[in-house]
């Protein structure tokens, strides 16, 4: 199978990437960058990250094949590559484009890091502690951080994020 994977996330100081089915955080930056990362590729996401996208945007993630791996076989949505295996997913990601973009959640993040196919991660550090329930994995020191941007954002209260786009090799 010829196919480049590639991990996004956005992960707290404490490894929370989620919260309630949402993202603890509001990081407009951060969101550019995904789109920029993911425009024009296979996303490949868990059910509850499709949910989470779908209450908010009220379809798929537009300009972008969408496919969403799940346990439930009752489930179905219009405008979705739907899946029941990470091997079935990747081999849908496959045929569509030689580049694939896994984007959440934790059981989805784990199974890529294990795959010999992901070869690079674009994650971006929030350094800050949020309450959360769902959890990035750790990582090993076989990746290698290849770029760092450091950034900040005053949101709504007043309160300023600071946070980092970090590239890794693996």
């Amino acid at each position: 199978m010829s196919l480049d994977l590639k991990i996004i996330a956005a992960v707290a100081e404490n490894r929370v990437i989620g919260r309630y089915g949402g993202i603890p955080w509001d990081l407009p930056g951060d969101l550019i960058r995904f789109q920029r990362l993911t425009s024009g590729k296979p996303v490949i996401m868990g059910r509850r990250t499709f949910d989470s996208i779908h209450k908010r945007l009220r379809r798929p993630l537009p300009n972008r094949d969408n496919i969403v791996l799940t346990r439930n076989r009752e489930f179905d949505s219009a405008g979705i590559f739907l899946v029941y295996s990470f091997e079935e997913a990747l081999n849908i990601a496959s045929d569509l484009n030689d580049e694939a973009c896994v984007i959440g959640g934790s059981t989805l993040y784990g199974l890529a890091l294990e795959s010999p196919l992901t070869r690079s991660m674009a994650i971006t550090e929030v350094h800050k502690e949020f309450y959360g329930d769902a959890f990035f994995p750790e990582f090993g020191d076989e990746w290698e951080e290849t770029h760092r941007e450091y950034l900040a954002y005053v949101n709504r209260e007043g309160e300023e994020i600071r946070y980092s786009f970090v590239d890794y090799k693996g």
